[in-house]
């Protein structure tokens, strides 16, 4: 009898040798598959059955790209959510764009904007907040300045702290010593301001308001 072949294989009689001789090989299994394809030999059409799907790209965010790698088979993903930091500094307690109040210092609270950067992503705010404290005693509140977190002096409603640093009020440009202006509305007896302009009896210097004039220190 005629011996069994694969589907690739032919039987012929040799009348010389008085026995079939088979002939046929297994066509070559595919090359250049890709990392997520396999080849299996169909034995019922004789030919290699190819399978297997890329995988699905992943659903990124707006900031993320990806791009797939045959070395590993997988998709890359990389790119950062557009960050910052919102660097604060307050006495006694600070209302953030979260809408809590903070009164003691924090580095870790997080706000997100959405479609807060440039390209429209929403971008990842991160509060830096410093909060100098201030204090009271017998009854009589006041605030402090400083870098120690120290309270103020029982005497002062006001107690600004430095090695390093000075207090700096505010500049204005007067145009007489006679005229309030600048100043909205009436001028407090006692208002102190550095002046900046010479203009008429006034040149740069401290000046404070005594009611009906400027007066300069």
């Amino acid at each position: 009898a005629a011996p069994t072949v694969a589907c690739y294989e032919t039987a012929t009689w040799n009348g010389s040798t008085c026995s079939y001789d088979v002939s046929g090989t297994q066509p070559s299994a595919p090359v250049g598959l890709s990392c997520w394809e396999t080849a299996s030999f169909n034995t019922g059409t004789c030919v290699w059955d190819v399978s297997g799907s890329q995988p699905a790209q992943p659903t990124l965010a707006c900031w993320e790209t990806s791009s797939f790698n045959t070395g590993t088979c997988s998709w890359v993903v990389s790119g950062s959510q557009p960050s910052g930091t919102d660097t604060q500094v307050h006495t006694n307690s600070y209302t953030w764009i979260d809408g809590v109040t903070y009164t003691a210092s924090n580095n870790t609270a997080t706000f997100t904007i959405v479609g807060g950067s440039a390209n429209g992503c929403d971008s990842l705010v991160t509060l830096n907040l410093t909060i100098n404290t201030g204090g009271g005693s017998s009854g009589t509140e006041g605030v402090s300045i400083n870098g120690d977190g120290s309270t103020p002096h029982a005497s002062a409603i006001l107690d600004v702290q430095s090695t390093s640093k000075g207090v700096l009020l505010p500049r204005v440009s007067l145009v007489s010593t006679s005229s309030s202006s600048p100043i909205s509305g009436t001028p407090a007896v006692g208002l102190l301001v550095f002046n900046t302009a010479t203009s008429n009896d006034v040149v740069p210097g401290f000046y404070y308001w005594n009611g009906s004039a400027w007066v300069q220190l």
